[in-house]
C-alpha cells in the first residue's frame, strides 16, 4: 500500500474546489497558487504543473494567510474566494502522476486542522 492509499484509507479526505498558495519553504520563492481537489488533516491533491516534485518541503496556506505573513509575496490574487483561512502548514509531496501531485501535511496548527476535519463531517 503505497502512502497515497494509506492517507486516503486513515483520513477522510473531502473533495473540495479551492486554491492554496504554496512555495517551497526556505528558498524565497514567491507563494503560487494551486487548485486542490481534496484534502484531509493529513494531506491534500493538488493540480500540478510540475513544480511540487520530489520530496522538498512545502509551506502552505490561503490567500489571506500568505497575506498575513507581512511579505507581499503572494504570486497572484485568488481565482476563489477563499473561506477557510488555513495556514501557514507544512507539507511534502509524496507522490505524483503527470497531473497531480499529494501533499502530506506534517506541521499543522491545532485550529488548522479542526477546520479541516469539519470539512468531511
Amino acid at each position: 500500500m503505497d502512502l497515497f492509499e494509506n492517507d486516503k484509507r486513515s483520513y477522510a479526505r473531502t473533495p473540495l474546489r479551492t486554491e492554496f498558495f504554496i512555495r517551497k519553504e526556505g528558498e524565497g520563492e514567491l507563494f503560487e497558487p494551486f487548485k486542490v481537489v481534496d484534502i484531509s488533516e493529513k494531506g491534500m491533491r493538488v493540480k500540478d504543473n510540475g513544480k511540487l516534485r520530489g520530496s522538498a518541503a512545502f509551506e502552505i496556506g490561503t490567500y489571506d494567510k500568505v497575506r498575513a505573513l507581512g511579505v507581499k509575496d503572494a504570486g497572484e490574487n485568488p481565482t476563489y474566494n477563499d473561506t477557510l483561512f488555513v495556514g501557514i502548514m507544512k507539507g511534502r509531496a509524496v507522490w505524483f502522476d503527470e497531473h497531480w501531485t499529494g501533499i502530506e501535511i506534517y506541521e499543522i496548527s491545532k485550529e488548522c486542522a479542526e477546520k479541516l476535519r469539519m470539512l468531511s463531517y
